[in-house]
């Protein structure tokens, strides 16, 4: 994950600096031709000499839940406007980085197996993204295609959609239609893009397709689950 955030942060130009403290890692870093520092980023010493105090932002892409938040405490201590993403392998250890002062944090095996799940359930809906704030009310951004002999054609957009709230529509030639209208007309092929918490949602997901789609039974495969075998890439 360490090494995919790198290739973003360096795709967009952003000065970074990466932190691990794997010594076998070093040739696979200058490889990479990233600016690197070999060290514990728990360590305010190391964290200073990386240039925490004039960083703007701290990914923690450690798989070490414990580790991570050593590092979120650490970095805060000593800068505490710095805006901090974590990783986090459970929910309890989002809710521990959250308490040590990270800014969001992201769970990799939570949010795929909730996307699983979302996919098999709500198979019209062709993208979703969870927007989770903490004391906040959970709200999704939900790409919604609408099918042949969908009852939401030639409707009026904000009788469709109801509660939810249009952010884009995607006409079948390319157009892009940003905060659309009410009174926008709807056609076969239109992509919606709403925003609404998954109460608000859930009706429109069963209007956007020609049939309705069977609810189960579902087979759940687990697989071996996750390996212990460190992933390569820096932290």
């Amino acid at each position: 994950m360490g090494r995919t955030v790198a290739r973003q942060l360096e795709g967009e130009g952003v000065a970074f600096v990466v932190v691990d403290r794997l010594e076998e890692l070093e040739d696979q870093m200058a490889q990479d031709g990233v600016t690197y520092m070999v060290g514990d980023p728990s360590d305010e010493t190391v964290l200073r000499a990386a240039g925490i105090l004039r960083a703007r932002g701290l990914v923690s892409a450690i798989d070490n839940d414990a580790d991570s938040v050593f590092v979120t405490l650490a970095a805060k201590a000593l800068n505490p406007d710095i805006y901090i993403v974590a990783r986090a392998s459970t929910e309890n250890a989002a809710q521990a980085l959250y308490n040590a002062g990270a800014n969001r944090v992201i769970s990799p095996y939570v949010n795929s197996g909730r996307d699983m799940a979302h996919q098999v359930l709500h198979r019209r809906v062709v993208d979703a993204i969870d927007v989770t704030v903490p004391g906040m009310q959970p709200m999704v951004v939900e790409e919604l295609q609408v099918e042949e002999g969908s009852n939401l054609i030639d409707s009026a957009l904000g009788a469709a959609i109801g509660k939810a709230i249009a952010l884009a529509v995607r006409r079948t030639d390319g157009e892009v239609i940003t905060s659309p209208q009410e009174d926008l007309v709807l056609r076969q092929g239109d992509l919606l893009v709403l925003l609404g918490d998954r109460e608000a949602l859930r009706p429109l997901e069963g209007t956007s397709g020609s049939a309705p789609t069977s609810r189960g039974p579902y087979l759940h495969d687990p697989g071996r689950g996750p390996g212990s075998r460190r992933p390569p890439g820096a932290n």
